[in-house]
């Protein structure tokens, strides 16, 4: 046999990628799949030599290869699409297997048994679409065009699609706390998208800190939340979400894998047009516009137009393929919010210098709630635009390479009033937010030999997103002018200020930051086929370089309440005397850091037998600290952090904490076929796997504070601060007020994961699995906070320390059904029954300030994880209704229709009781509180939204509580933690259904229009968000918004936008597609 030139094109990248690696942090992950299986005679023996060919229908592109000595033979790197084999050898009939369909990641089986005869001959034999995995433990699910295209997706987003895989739950987002969902037990921001092969995690959010967004554990959304800004829904081929014990080659992080493949051309001319259009006159009212509000508060305009198409096809036929895809939105959302204000009485009453800020909050329209504070309750609309644009180009060198190129361009942006979550939104407050998202990824495959193959993925990607506040007049407001609070030289152009009154809420106006993520991800994945295995290798290489830069100069003032305290108690500190209980001057200057990632991983499928298989293999994840990308960026750390007395500077440079060598993550799934029963075939899997994840967590925020922030902090301070908020300098010594540093031992957080399904074909198109899912969190991240004091060590006054001080449990049992398209019927549904665990859900700085000093031992945080969901029923349905064939009118009137469904239903979140704020060196913190024995935990009636409240009925001080309290909770004392359990109560469970009903009209065989009406919670089923859990607000226990306002706002409160979130309003959507 002739040696092959080692001037192999891929070979010599591959090659530079390993040489790479010596200096270069990385990781491996393709989105192609893979076809193996056997070639044997009437008797049962090998046929070896036989012609293999697998032909792309798509394209018409045929691939050969032959089996080798045990009949065996694999075609690794297969693009996800639509093909048939054909097997040929002298002296037996020819044989062809048509219908496969190839999703992302797919590692299929077709074994051939060959009929004697003449090879003029040929037998032809439809795939099955129903498939089991029989390869490996991975527990996954897979969603294809067709079916996305028939679901009711509310914003033409994944997100839908998403929450179809078993395991997944939505959670509620927080400015420091991002990410949209959580996979079996593991973190919000645990989740790892890419497109096409390369990593999508490189959103940025427009909130200052970076937090997650600095390590790259977010994708880059649309401001409104939505993935359209990396691939809009009519340009997506498939997507898979791999959710327990994947193989080595996937899994930087230890959550939801996200892959979704893009489409390309094809030797037929392709186009789509769409519009998908809504108007508030088809939707109903929010149940809050009529709770609290005689007569209710009118609808909020809804004006959406969301418009665009795709075309795709060949530039040269069998050869060059383009396509194309624009997508279009216009949208005015709708929302309602309960709010709290300052009363009309307090503003009268309040100092004069202190009356025109309070004159920013919008005027009372609703009850007095006491203490000075009354509700202000409003719809209103938030107008946001998008363009996404995208153009991919396929090359077919010759039969053995092929090369693929795509850009994504997606600028967005979005007005949102009030983005703090409620009820502590103050509508006076506008947020502008712009974003750009640019992709541009670069693949090479090439059948090196015909048992070798390699594939090679080059990504650039950058998101950058700009945030500025406003002030205006709505709902009574007067904004204050800039003199009031400005130092010369500076303005809301280029600076912020923020006011906040406890129990009240708080506003900005000012800029506020542009962040930008810039990513380089190079990726290599060899494959050999050797006999009866199938190995892989990889290398995966992220560079990622986080900048933000925030307003030059910022005030922040901060009031313990509107009203003054009963006497003896002073009234200093509360706004209606214009003197701060903290007040906080800030300067900032510009960073740019930078984080690495290398992985390497090897791995084998080996057919044991012809019904064991078993994958197993080796992951090595290597993730040093963040830096800067100069020694002038680079982040301070201290030394001595076991003595408050002895902590010091560290020298500049420092690395924030040791890289770690060690984490060689091992994984191994195996799949045993049970039985050989046509359409009737039984699996029986496992997996165990270890994963790491990125140990970056809220780290990056470390950008926001000392060094790259000047700070003063003032107690008792008037407001506002004239001389006082002179601009602090900036320096590189102590004494320093704020800070963000880890453990210099930090550890990488790693995940154990095993699982064990049962997987059963029920007839040719359905199968059903049930699966038990473990996996438990060690060495997660948590933070934690050093108040010291000056007696103590006088450069310090505050340090934030990340450390590997939290674990998390999670166990469920999950059941999956899917019937693929068949008889015009497609349904995939899942049910979930699990409990999480942990002692923190998140490393966000708000779960550090929710613990006080004094708390040692971690523990004491342990309970049920804030996305514990106990029960969980998601289904998508797809039915093409049969056309009559009574007469040709019937079939006129009545052919062509299908019904399509969304339904979704969950018991209810945990929420955790928070007692009184205090603050400590400028820094608030909201401990939970003690429990007072006796007295019921919530309240029930009809006077409640969703029929419950927490129980806020008010005592006053006594021997169980020696300060005024609430129901049961009495706030603890400064310093200490409550012993109220954390997430403890429950919110309300939520339950939806979307339905849409379609009519296609056929004018040609290749041209056809589409009309579609879409009812997103047809039957309006109110569902409602958590009860407001803090003590301080006058509306605590109740439940002042509906599910889909409270999981989030998109813009850089991260979360879906309500529009397009489960649990709102019914909201009609009517569109019209013509595809020809």
């Amino acid at each position: 046999m002739t040696r092959r030139p080692s001037s192999s094109l891929t070979g010599f990248f591959f090659v530079l990628f390993f040489l790479a690696a010596l200096n270069l942090p990385v990781y491996g992950q393709t989105e192609t799949a893979s076809i193996y299986g056997s070639i044997t005679d009437p008797t049962g023996a090998v046929v070896p030599n036989a012609t293999v060919r697998l032909i792309d229908i798509d394209r018409d592109i045929p691939t050969n290869i032959a089996t080798d000595n045990s009949g065996f033979y694999t075609f690794a790197s297969v693009r996800p699409g639509h093909y048939q084999i054909e097997v040929e050898k002298s002296g037996f009939k020819a044989f062809r297997l048509t219908g496969i369909t190839v999703n992302v990641q797919d590692n299929l089986e077709h074994n051939f048994k060959l009929a004697l005869g003449s090879a003029s001959e040929t037998i032809t034999v439809t795939a099955d679409a129903a498939r089991v995995n029989t390869t490996d433990g991975t527990v996954s699910t897979v969603v294809d065009r067709t079916f996305a295209d028939g679901i009711p997706l509310n914003g033409r987003s994944f997100q839908t699609l998403i929450m179809l895989t078993p395991g997944v739950v939505v959670t509620q987002t927080a400015f420091d706390d991002q990410g949209q969902f959580s996979v079996n037990g593991q973190r919000a921001d645990a989740n790892y998208f890419t497109v096409d092969g390369v990593s999508a995690n490189f959103g940025v959010t427009a909130y200052s800190p970076l937090v997650q967004a600095g390590g790259g554990a977010l994708p880059a959304l649309s401001v409104q939340g939505g993935t359209n800004s990396l691939v809009s829904v009519d340009a997506m081929q498939e997507f898979r979400v791999q959710t327990s014990s994947f193989a080595p080659e996937y899994g930087r992080t230890p959550g939801g894998q996200v892959s979704i493949v893009t489409r390309s051309g094809t030797n037929q001319f392709h186009a789509t047009l769409f519009e998908y259009f809504r108007n508030d006159v088809l939707d109903a009212n929010d149940w809050f516009n009529g709770y609290t509000n005689t007569p209710p508060l009118p609808k909020a305009k809804d004006r959406q137009n969301d418009f665009g198409g795709v075309f795709g096809g060949p530039i040269l036929r069998d050869k060059t393929f383009f396509f194309f895809s624009y997508e279009g939105l216009r949208l005015r959302q709708p929302s309602t919010q309960e709010t709290t204000v300052p009363d009309n009485a307090s503003r009268q009453q309040a100092a004069t210098t202190i009356q025109p800020f309070l004159s920013a909050f919008p005027v009372q329209n609703g009850a007095e709630l006491g203490e000075g504070v009354a509700q202000f309750n409003a719809s209103y609309s938030n107008p946001s635009s998008l363009n996404a644009y995208s153009i991919r180009l396929d090359h077919v060198i010759n039969s053995k390479i092929n090369l693929f190129g795509r850009y994504n361009y997606s600028p967005n942006n979005l007005d949102l009033r009030g983005p703090t979550a409620p009820p502590y939104t103050v509508l006076s407050q506008a947020e502008a937010i712009s974003s750009a998202v640019h992709t541009a990824t670069l693949g090479i495959t090439e059948l090196i030999r015909p048992k070798i193959s390699n594939e090679i993925r080059t990504n650039y990607s950058n998101h950058r997103l700009g945030e500025k506040y406003s002030l205006d007049s709505f709902g009574g407001a007067t904004p204050p002018p800039d003199s009031l609070v400005f130092p010369a030289g500076y303005s809301s152009t280029n600076s912020a200020f923020e006011v906040h009154i406890i129990g009240v809420g708080d506003y900005t106006r000012g800029k506020a930051a542009i962040d930008e993520q810039r990513q380089i991800n190079l990726i290599d994945n060899l494959s050999v086929v050797e006999g009866n295995h199938q190995f892989k290798f990889g290398v995966d290489y992220r560079w990622l370089s986080p900048f933000t830069s925030r307003s030059l100069y910022s005030q922040f003032a901060d009031f313990s309440g509107v009203s003054c305290p009963p006497p003896p108690a002073s009234c200093s500190g509360y706004a209606v005397s214009g003197i701060t209980a903290v007040a906080a001057v800030g300067a900032f200057q510009g960073d740019a850091l930078l984080s690495r990632n290398l992985s390497l991983y090897g791995q084998d499928t080996w057919k044991i037998t012809p019904r064991l298989t078993l994958t197993y293999g080796l992951r090595w994840d290597l993730n040093p600290p963040l830096k800067g990308k100069n020694l002038a960026n680079q982040p301070f750390t201290v030394t001595g952090l076991n003595n408050p007395a002895t902590i010091a500077l560290a020298p500049r440079g420092t690395p924030l904490y040791d890289t770690t060598y060690g984490n060689v993550a091992p994984r191994i799934g195996a799949a045993l076929r049970l039985g050989d029963t046509p359409s009737w075939g039984s699996v029986l899997r496992g997996g165990f796997g270890i994963f790491y994840d990125l140990g970056s967590g809220s780290l990056g925020g470390v950008s926001s504070y000392f060094p790259y922030l000047a700070q003063k902090v003032l107690f008792g301070a008037p407001f506002p601060l004239g001389a006082n908020g002179a601009p602090p300098p900036f320096k590189t010594t102590p004494p320093v007020n704020t800070m963000v540093v880890a453990d210099p031992h930090l550890d990488l957080p790693r995940t154990y994961e095993w699982n064990a399904a049962l997987e059963q074909s029920i007839g040719s198109s359905q199968t059903l699995s049930l699966s038990y899912i473990g996996a438990v969190g060690r060495d997660l991240l948590r933070n934690t906070d050093l108040f010291i004091s000056p007696s103590v060590n006088p450069n310090f006054s505050f340090i934030g320390v990340t450390t590997n001080s939290a674990t998390s449990d999670y166990h469920a049992l999950q059941a999956k059904f899917e019937r693929r398209l068949s008889q015009g019927l497609q349904a995939l549904a899942s049910y979930t029954w699990s409990h999480s665990i942990d002692i923190a859900s998140t490393d966000a700085f708000a779960n550090y300030l929710n613990t006080p000093t004094a708390v040692a031992n971690p523990n004491i945080d342990r309970g049920n994880s804030d996305f514990d969901i106990r029960h969980s029923f998601t289904a998508g349905v797809t039915y093409n209704v049969p056309t009559p064939g009574w007469n040709n009118f019937a079939r006129a009137a009545l052919g062509g229709w299908s019904v399509d469904s969304f339904i979704f239903a969950r018991s209810a979140p945990p929420v955790n009781v928070l007692g009184g704020i205090y603050f400590a060196d400028g820094v608030a913190l909201n401990p939970r509180p003690n429990l007072v024995p006796g007295i019921p935990f919530e309240l029930y009636g009809s006077q409640y939204p969703g029929g419950k409240a927490i129980n806020n009925t008010p005592s006053p001080a006594g021997p169980s509580c020696p300060v005024p309290f609430k129901g049961p909770f009495c706030p603890a004392p400064k310093g200490t933690q409550g012993d109220f359990p954390r997430n403890y109560l429950r919110a309300f469970g939520a339950s939806q259904v979307d339905l849409a009903f379609q009519r296609e009209f056929h004018f040609t065989e290749r041209v056809q229009l589409r009309f579609r009406g879409e009812f997103f919670n047809i039957f309006n089923h109110p569902n409602f968000g958590p009860p407001t859990n803090s003590l301080t607000s006058p509306l605590f226990g109740y439940s002042t918004a509906t599910l889909n306002n409270s999981l989030g706002s998109g813009g850089a409160n991260g979360g879906l936008n309500p529009l397009y979130q489960i649990g709102g309003p019914r909201s009609i959507q009517l569109a019209l597609k013509l595809q020809f």
